[in-house]
């Protein structure tokens, strides 16, 4: 009897001390909800996405941006930009994520979607490099987008569709309309990747250009109707620089 009690009183203790072992689970195992694993890919930002597609596939943001730049823990507010990082083998990103409100389903229940993404680069880089850790560029830009010089100001690479399919110009409208007020109907967007360059002086030649550093990168909608109206010819506001596929493999 004082044995049946004794080993009573011992698997009393055990449960309370040491439960995974009373239920058959290994001891070292945690039973919290199963986390995503770093190496796994979860596919780049999209231009559209809903705000909770975002955050089930990436998780939150490593923090938030407002105006005047003031950096902040998640959770993020609708009116801040989420935050994200990547680091590859060759280079450290920070992704700068704005969102719009779609209502066109609902009125009372909007949807939060991404309307244009900013990244910027840690160091540097040459258009090559940059394709090869940002996947959002080609997500959003074909590698049918034709590559242009773009002198206005400070000298960008664009990437853009000058006759976009009718998918993409419904894409980039819907870009668009989440950060514009309502469309006139005098715009014509496409998809557009405008790539700011180091250097404040224009590339000399073709070679220049696609070899020229990179230091951050917009990705959003262009409209082509007002660019369409500085015509290259005066102004010398663009140099075409050929298919995306062939200028940077």
């Amino acid at each position: 009897m004082e044995t049946d009690r004794a080993r009573a009183v011992v698997c009393i203790v055990l449960a309370l001390l040491l439960p995974p072992l009373c239920r058959g689970q290994s001891p070292n195992r945690k039973q919290t909800p199963e986390k995503r694993s770093a190496n796994k890919p979860v596919g780049p930002f999209e231009i559209g996405m809903g705000s909770d597609e975002i955050a089930r596939r990436f998780g939150q943001p490593h923090s938030c941006l407002s105006y005047p730049g003031i950096h902040y823990k998640p959770p993020c507010s609708g009116a801040s930009v989420d935050v994200y990082g990547r680091k590859t083998a060759t280079n450290e990103y920070e992704l700068r994520l704005t969102y719009g409100v779609d209502s066109r389903e609902s009125r009372l229940h909007p949807k939060l979607r991404l309307a244009t993404i900013l990244i910027l680069l840690d160091r540097s880089a040459k258009l090559a490099d940059v394709l090869a850790d940002l996947p959002e560029i080609t997500a959003w830009c074909s590698p049918d987008c034709q590559v242009f010089g773009r002198v206005s100001g400070h000298p960008e690479l664009v990437l853009w569709v000058p006759v976009p399919a009718d998918g993409q110009r419904q894409a980039a409208t819907l870009a668009a309309g989440l950060v514009l007020p309502a469309s006139d109907g005098q715009h014509d967007w496409s998809p557009a990747v405008e790539l700011e360059l180091d250097s404040q002086a224009r590339p000399s030649s073709q070679n220049a250009w696609l070899s020229a550093s990179i230091k951050q990168v917009r990705i959003s909608a262009i409209d082509m109707t007002f660019e369409r109206r500085l015509d290259p010819k005066v102004w010398g506001k663009w140099e075409e620089l050929g298919a995306l596929r062939d200028a940077a493999p």
